[in-house]
């Protein structure tokens, strides 16, 4: 289905109302303000990015099918792929420029849509909202259309990014008008940017510390370890392991109890940090200062992968591979060859999902997919681009 063909009522009621149902089975959704009610297209809906649901959050509850950009990843999958088109959506290529994204804008616009868009473009890890990409004031100005601020409280304690199970606690959605058209083409672009700034700033902790709701469930530490890579204990890298509701270090057996808060609590040693975001920020600094120590990250940057690369526009398996990493290149041992990537090359690097990483390298589109689930891919993300920095 093409972007100026909106869903008939029925045909967007067949496909949420199931959808729907999960949601609301699945997450303890409450909508504490909607301003689309009545509302007539074409207007832009800019929301944060917490989970994977986010546009089905959002358009569960406005009347108008919304027209959204979506990744460029999650056209590959092929049942996606007709949902997605089918929905009209307009697919964006992560972190690079895309000329044919704004097009179908213009097209969407045109034919009186609503428009979905997540500024931050990629999902939070720490329940953050990540800083918006400039370019989207410049976008939502030249379309010249009212904009409209949805934003997801709970989402990332309901189901952080780097967990594999849902927690059971309340997720809010507003829908607030910002903008009505013409007033953000008077203003500029610095000024528009910064009141989707202030519009879409979200601190989930902040926000249950205020409330103080819970999200219990199983497994709460489950997986920790693919976003935090790095003990503050003993400051060994790639020895975190999450069991139940508990992250260990297996180096020097520092461990942490995971709340139903989303807080640490102290288990044996005393508390280093007791919110993720603030552990990411000291292993953030820690990375800066030792990325040159080849001996520490030896171990720790080495992980089965599947490496597909573009040939002739289409990505292709190019099969198992073994993927190192020895300061200045990047390594990928295949059965029949070796591929030696230089990381002051690699452009446009960014995580799909939790697992999956996608980048360019002379042009040509690579997408790695970590065969061990408990890998840490933003791991690998930050080394990347802190080497870089320290190679430019």
């Amino acid at each position: 289905m093409s972007i100026e063909r909106r869903l008939s009522d029925f045909e967007k009621n067949l496909l949420l109302t199931p959808i729907r149902a999960y949601i609301e089975a699945t997450y303890n959704v409450e909508v504490v303000r909607n301003d689309t009610i009545g509302m007539k297209p074409p207007y832009i809906i800019v929301g944060n990015h917490v989970t994977n649901w986010d546009p089905f959050f959002i358009n569960c509850y406005v009347e108008e099918p919304i027209c959204f950009v979506a990744a460029a990843p999650a056209f590959r999958n092929p049942i996606m792929k007709r949902v997605l088109d089918y929905a009209g959506a307009i697919s964006k290529t992560k972190s690079r420029a895309d000329s044919s994204t704004v097009r179908g804008l213009v097209r969407a616009k045109k034919a009186n849509r609503v428009i979905g868009l997540f500024p931050e473009g990629n999902r939070t890890w720490n329940g953050r909202t990540e800083p918006l990409v400039y370019t989207t004031a410049k976008l939502v100005q030249s379309l010249n259309v009212p904009i409209v601020v949805a934003k997801i409280r709970g989402g990332y304690l309901s189901h952080p990014r780097w967990a594999t199970s849902v927690r059971k606690g309340k997720v809010t959605v507003s829908l607030e008008r910002l903008f009505d058209g013409q007033d953000v083409k008077a203003l500029s672009t610095d000024a528009v940017h910064e009141a989707l700034t202030d519009a879409l700033t979200l601190d989930d902790f902040a926000w249950q510390r205020e409330t103080g709701l819970t999200y219990p469930g199983k497994e709460l530490a489950h997986h920790l370890e693919r976003y935090l890579f790095a003990c503050p204990h003993c400051e060994t890298v790639g020895k975190l392991h999450s069991h139940d509701d508990r992250l260990t270090c297996q180096a020097c057996n520092y461990e942490v109890r995971y709340t139903v808060e989303g807080l640490f609590a102290q288990v044996n040693e005393p508390l280093h940090f007791t919110r993720i975001d603030d552990w990411n920020a000291w292993q953030q600094q820690f990375l800066q200062r030792a990325a040159n120590d080849r001996q520490l990250f030896r171990d720790a940057l080495c992980d089965d992968v599947t490496l597909l690369q573009e040939v002739d526009g289409q990505l292709m398996k190019q099969g198992k591979a073994s993927m190192t990493c020895d300061g200045n290149e990047l390594i990928l041992q295949l059965a029949d060859r070796e591929l030696r990537l230089a990381l002051a090359n690699i452009q446009n690097i960014s995580i799909h999902k939790h697992h999956k990483i996608d980048f360019y390298y002379d042009g040509a589109l690579y997408h790695v997919k970590f065969t061990n689930k408990r890998a840490s891919v933003y791991m690998w993300y930050s080394y990347v681009n802190v080497m870089q920095n320290k190679i430019i």
